[in-house]
């Protein structure tokens, strides 16, 4: 709670300068307070094929080896989320 207050009160007067951008996967778990001061946004899930290709890239890239279906397994695993 303590936490919260203190992050409250510097979204609520930040300086001018100051942008914040909150993500989270669970925004029940914020404090209502906090999303009350929130602009929202929804991301649709990346598609599994995607997710496939940006792991392959990243592993080709880095020069490691890797069986496909295990990459098909992460990647169905991510829920449409690359985090």
């Amino acid at each position: 709670p303590q936490a919260a207050n203190a992050l409250l009160k510097t979204l609520e007067e930040p300086p001018s300068y100051v942008k914040f951008i909150l993500a989270t996967t669970d925004p029940l778990k914020l404090p209502a307070t906090v999303l009350s001061r929130t602009q929202h946004f929804r991301f649709k899930q990346i598609p599994q094929s995607e997710i496939l290709n940006h792991l392959k890239e990243i592993l080709l890239k880095e020069n490691v080896k890797f069986e496909e279906e295990a990459l098909k397994f992460i990647a169905r695993s991510g829920n449409g989320s690359l985090r």
